[in-house]
């Protein structure tokens, strides 16, 4: 039975289960949806649909399970922040389902923003096909991993015309078959290389680059305010939440500054106008959604303990490293953990939050605390800097911290 026919009945699924399936297939459609516009490609958008079917399907059991959970007002209460959580994460899949459905209508921005990206240090998705003389034909993904040495993470793939979505690694590539790739652009490139293939240099065709530029602050924007939502609740920050309006004011200017310069541009098409100011309000919609996902937070509601144990599990995760001795004196760009696809959001020193660190300049001293973002592949890396345990009992006492600044306010 297809997703929208289903009739809903309440299932005893585990509420870490909802919760980080959720997560998992929000980001998973966020990014799909910038490669089908990105690529042009009508063919994912289907699947994008079916994953925010799934996830409305997942939120509604979600409700139940909160409404049979709550027995007295602390409960309620506690509950605020998953249900917070849950409506901020369906928010960021609608809007992934706005990009979509651009390229369902067949509206596409031909201007080289896929080898533009390519050539810059953000975040993104690329597609490959698999020939039958790649490399990676006929190698698990696995395999692949350690070919390139590299992190990053094959979120899908399309054989033929069915897409296998977040394959173990245990899956064998076939010739013919489309990856799907997610990671730092300089890792991508490095995959590339592998291939024997030749990227671009950097350049847009017919628009004024730093229109384009703009619209790269908007996304990694968007992306970093909610990075910065999840890590709030994981440590129980008011301060990080806080931080969230004050950078969704950003995120407000820049969106209308991005939108007159868009549509003064004689170089862009109706189409491709239309296309550049859905993406940009996409963009600004899912960093409101962070800022929504932290409102019983600020108003002084300690999240529920469940956040902590999703946040830790799914795909891509958030933690909390301890400056060491081999740290120490070192600024962030020479401790080289973006090429393991580790990305420092913000950094605690003393009673202090440093929201996005410079990547020169700022050395690091001992006691300092590193909040992290990082894919599942990267979990031994992570795991030989700082232990689970050594990672839980820096989130503990960070959390205990702040229940005592809400405490004494």
């Amino acid at each position: 039975m297809s997703e929208d026919r289903r009739v809903i009945h309440y299932e005893p699924i585990p509420a870490k289960t909802l919760l980080m399936q959720i997560k998992n297939l929000s980001e998973l459609m966020v990014n799909l949806a910038y490669c089908s516009i990105f690529f042009g490609d009508k063919d994912v958008t289907s699947e994008i649909n079916r994953l925010e079917e799934k996830i409305d399907y997942l939120k509604s059991i979600l409700i139940m399970h909160a409404a049979l959970a709550t027995r007295d007002r602390k409960d309620a209460e506690r509950l605020v922040s998953i249900l917070d959580f849950m409506i901020a994460v369906d928010k960021i899949s609608d809007a992934a389902g706005d990009i979509a459905v651009l390229a369902e209508n067949g509206i596409s921005i031909d201007i080289g923003l896929k080898d533009f990206f390519l050539n810059t240090s953000t975040t993104l998705v690329y597609s490959l096909r698999v020939t039958a003389e790649s490399i990676f034909a006929n190698k698990r993904i696995d395999e692949i991993y350690g070919m390139i040495k590299e992190i990053f993470d094959v979120i899908a793939i399309r054989r033929n015309s069915e897409y296998i979505l977040s394959p173990s690694k245990e899956i064998r590539v076939q010739p013919g078959d489309v990856l799907f790739i997610m990671g730092l652009a300089e890792n991508i490139k490095t995959l590339l290389e592998k291939e024997g293939k030749a990227y671009p240099a950097r350049g847009i065709r017919g628009v004024e680059e730093g229109l384009v530029d703009l619209l790269l602050n908007i996304k990694d924007i968007s992306e970093l305010m909610v990075d910065l939502g999840y890590s709030a609740l994981f440590t129980h920050s008011r301060e990080l939440a806080k931080e969230l309006v004050s950078i969704e004011e950003t995120i407000d200017r820049l969106t209308h500054e991005f939108k007159i310069l868009t549509m003064k541009s004689r170089e862009l098409s109706d189409m491709e106008k239309i296309g550049m100011i859905e993406i940009a309000d996409a963009c600004e919609a899912m960093g409101d959604a962070a800022m929504d996902m932290t409102f019983g937070l600020r108003k002084g509601l300690e999240p529920h303990p469940l956040i902590d144990e999703v946040l830790e599990s799914t795909d891509e995760r958030i933690a909390l490293i301890r400056v060491n001795e081999k740290m120490m004196d070192k600024n962030i760009r020479e401790l080289g953990l973006d090429k393991y696809g580790i990305e420092i959001l913000a950094m605690k020193r003393g009673e202090e939050w440093l929201v996005v660190p410079p990547s020169t300049g700022l050395i690091l001293k001992k006691g300092d605390i590193l909040l992290i973002r990082y894919y599942s592949e990267a979990e031994e890396h992570v795991s030989r800097i700082v232990s689970e345990e050594e990672r839980e009992e820096i989130r503990r006492d960070i959390q205990e911290l702040e229940k005592e600044k809400i405490n004494q306010d």
